[in-house]
């Protein structure tokens, strides 16, 4: 009788020995668990702080290229009622006071 009573009583003692052995690497993964979750919280809250910049930049370029849009636009407009009037060409006169005939044309001869 004595023997199943001792063995009952080990195993009991075993079991409460053994179940605090894992009690610290729970509570260690807990917190390890925990301080990775704050730094996905830090991330979004750092996101979320650049999102007003990201929007001023992009509100600036918008007017920037507003602007540029308008005066291609009228730039464009311009060149369509311009009108060219054809002069002939100056002449250059000499030293001598004869007029200088083509530089262009005499040198390509010459060659």
């Amino acid at each position: 009788m004595r023997s199943p009573a001792i063995r009952s009583l080990i195993v009991v003692l075993l079991a409460v020995v053994l179940s605090g052995c894992g009690y610290n690497a729970i509570q260690q993964k807990d917190e390890a668990v925990t301080a990775a979750w704050s730094q996905v919280l830090n991330v979004y809250k750092r996101r979320a702080d650049l999102v007003p910049n990201l929007v001023a930049t992009v509100r600036g370029y918008a007017s920037h290229e507003q602007q540029v849009l308008t005066q291609v636009t009228e730039a464009r407009s311009k060149v369509g009622s311009i009108n060219v009037k054809a002069r002939p060409r100056p002449t250059t006169p000499t030293r001598s006071g004869g007029v200088m005939k083509d530089s262009r044309r005499s040198a390509a001869a010459a060659s």
